[in-house]
C-alpha cells in the first residue's frame, strides 16, 4: 500500500511539474498566436494546404513558446506584485528562473531557424516578433511608457505575417492590414483589461493607459480603437481584397464589446468593462477564420 501511494505521489508530482513547465509558455496565448499564423497562411493561400503549413506552425510554436517563457522570466518581479499574476510559476517560486530562461532560449533558436528555412521573409518575421516583444516591449518600454502596448501589438502581429509570407513569399497590402488589425486589437484588448484591473497595474507601477489618464478615458480610447479596426477592415474591401462581407462581420463582432463599454460609461459599473474585454477576446480569431472562409467561398 505504501509503495502504491508513493508511486501515485510521484506521478502526481510529475504531472504537476509538467503543468508548471507548460504554464510559463501561457498555452492559451501561445495557441492564439500560432493560430493567427496558420490563419495568415490560409488567408494568403485562399484555403489551400501545402507542406509549408506544418513547418511554419511548428516554427511558430517553438518561437512563440520560447519568447513567452523569456517574457515571464523578465516580468517575474512585477508579476509578484499583481493579484492577477502572483500565482504564476516564477513569482510563486514553483520553478527556477534560470531553468525557465534556458528552456525558453532552447525553444526560440530552432523556431527562428526553421522559419528562415521556409523563406527569408518568414524568418525575418519570426525574428522580428522575438526581438520586438522581448527587448523593445518587455525590457525597454513596458515599464516606461503607455505606448509600449503598441510595440507589443506589432510583435503580436508577426506570427500572422510569418504565416502569410510563408505561403506568398511577399508583402502586400492585405498582409500589412492583418498586422494593423492585430496591433489595434491588442491595444484595445489590453487597455480594457488594465482598465478593469487598474489597481493591480498601479501597484506594480506599470504605466498602462488607464493608470495614466484614468479608467473612463482608457475605456473610451479602447472603444475608439475598436472602431478603427472596422475602418481597416473597410479599407480591405475598398482596395479590392475582399467583398463587403468581412466588414459587415467585423461590425457584428464588435458590437457587444462596444455596447458594454458604453454601458460602463453610462453607469460606472466596473463589471461592464470585464464583459467588454471578454467579448472582444474572440474577435481576432473569429475574424481571421471568417476571412479564410470568405476567400474559400469566393466572398
Amino acid at each position: 500500500m505504501d509503495i502504491e501511494n508513493l508511486q501515485q505521489q510521484r506521478e502526481s508530482t510529475a504531472g504537476s511539474g509538467l503543468t508548471i513547465l507548460l504554464s510559463i509558455f501561457k498555452p492559451s496565448q501561445t495557441a492564439l498566436l500560432v493560430l493567427t499564423g496558420m490563419l495568415g497562411y490560409f488567408i494568403a493561400s485562399r484555403g489551400r494546404v501545402t507542406s509549408t503549413l506544418p513547418l511554419v506552425s511548428f516554427a511558430l510554436l517553438l518561437a512563440v513558446s520560447g519568447t513567452t517563457g523569456l517574457n515571464m522570466f523578465f516580468d517575474r518581479d512585477i508579476d509578484s506584485l499583481m493579484f492577477r499574476t502572483e500565482d504564476r510559476a516564477l513569482p510563486s517560486e514553483q520553478m527556477s528562473p534560470n531553468t525557465a530562461f534556458v528552456i525558453s532560449v532552447v525553444l526560440v533558436i530552432p523556431g527562428v531557424l526553421l522559419a528562415a528555412r521556409i523563406n527569408l521573409l518568414c524568418g525575418l518575421s519570426v525574428f522580428a516578433g522575438f526581438i520586438t516583444d522581448l527587448f523593445l516591449y518587455t525590457v525597454l518600454l513596458k515599464r516606461r511608457t503607455l505606448f509600449s502596448v503598441s510595440v507589443g501589438g506589432i510583435a503580436g502581429g508577426m506570427p500572422a505575417l510569418a504565416g502569410y509570407v510563408a505561403y506568398s513569399g511577399r508583402l502586400d497590402g492585405l498582409s500589412l492590414s492583418l498586422v494593423l488589425i492585430i496591433v489595434l486589437w491588442s491595444m484595445a484588448h489590453i487597455w480594457l483589461i488594465s482598465s478593469y484591473y487598474v489597481e493591480d497595474y498601479e501597484m506594480a507601477a506599470v504605466p498602462m493607459l488607464p493608470v495614466i489618464v484614468g479608467v473612463k478615458k482608457g475605456v473610451i480610447t479602447s472603444s475608439v480603437i475598436v472602431l478603427l479596426i472596422n475602418v481597416v477592415v473597410l479599407g480591405i474591401y475598398l482596395t479590392g481584397y475582399y467583398t463587403i462581407r468581412p466588414f459587415l462581420a467585423s461590425l457584428l463582432l464588435s458590437v457587444p464589446s462596444l455596447y458594454f463599454a458604453f454601458r460602463y460609461l453610462r453607469t460606472n459599473r466596473r463589471g461592464y468593462i470585464k464583459k467588454a474585454y471578454m467579448f472582444l477576446s474572440p474577435y481576432l480569431g473569429l475574424m481571421m477564420i471568417l476571412m479564410v472562409l470568405f476567400h474559400v467561398l469566393g466572398y
